[in-house]
């Protein structure tokens, strides 16, 4: 019975850690992806003219689509 546990208690905190790590991915990768959504968008409303503005903006709404689907 405790070999049993022990064994269960080892494989909790293994799964633990995985979760983890991989929680930090996504934190990570929301945080650069909402960077780079708010650049871009900045940079289409200040620097932007009318032959960019178009394709600046759909950057933008794919890295806001990134943050959104990694949450």
């Amino acid at each position: 019975m405790r070999t049993q546990i022990s064994s269960s208690l080892e494989k909790a905190r293994d799964q633990r850690d995985t979760l983890k790590r991989t929680n930090s991915r996504y934190i990570t990768s929301n945080i650069i992806l909402s960077a780079l959504a708010t650049l871009l968008a900045g940079m289409a409303g200040t620097i932007g003219n009318a032959q960019n503005w178009k394709i600046t903006c759909l950057f933008a709404a794919v890295c806001s689509a990134g943050v959104t689907a990694s949450q």
